[in-house]
């Protein structure tokens, strides 16, 4: 049986070219995340995040995390900031 991708592999083709590939796939996967989130009905407060660490980036201190105000069903991949465990912006969204 086959399990169809629902759309993932043209995702990661749409990948910004100045990032790496494991960054963009894992940026699917967290927006993903998000969403299924607000499909449950997991985001009625604007102070939940969830965040995901990006293996490799700033000597393993660099995370993803949706930007302040926006609903979790608006979170995409592109929208997704890069901030450091300080919470400085170390990237801007792709998407900005």
């Amino acid at each position: 049986m086959t399990i169809p991708d629902n759309g993932k592999a043209e995702a990661l083709a749409r990948r910004p070219a100045r990032m790496r590939a494991e960054e963009w796939a894992l940026r699917l996967e967290l927006a993903a995340c998000y969403r299924l989130f607000d499909w449950l009905g997991w985001s009625e407060s604007i102070y939940n995040h969830i965040t995901l660490r990006v293996p490799g980036d700033a000597g393993g201190e660099a995370f993803l995390i949706n930007p302040y105000g926006l609903h979790y069903g608006e979170v995409t991949a592109a929208n997704l900031l890069k901030i450091d465990a300080n919470g400085a912006l170390l990237d801007d969204a792709p998407g900005r």
